[in-house]
């Protein structure tokens, strides 16, 4: 996304949900953590899915699908992320 890196770190068995925002070319990096909600047996493969559409990081919980669990436009996440760095 631009200068921009998004990748999901799964550290099983954890229900956490993280996800890793880096600026290639500053190298701040920020990182979003989420507890999954799902009530389903744990699978590592298969927890915490998230696609990219339209401009928006829609995070799921699980590979099914069904409802997002929350949805960020990306504008505003990278805005957050250089006025955190800014602001320590």
């Amino acid at each position: 996304m631009g200068n921009y890196l998004i990748f999901q770190h799964v550290l099983p068995p954890t229900r956490r949900y993280q996800i890793f925002v880096i600026n290639i070319t500053t190298g701040i990096c920020g990182r979003l953590k989420f507890d999954t909600m799902n009530s389903r047996e744990f699978n590592s493969a298969e927890n915490g899915a998230f696609i990219i559409k339209e401009d928006h990081l829609i995070l799921y919980d699980d590979a099914a699908y069904d409802e997002p669990l929350k949805t960020i436009e990306l504008k505003k996440l990278f805005e957050t992320l250089e006025k955190q760095a800014t602001t320590k």
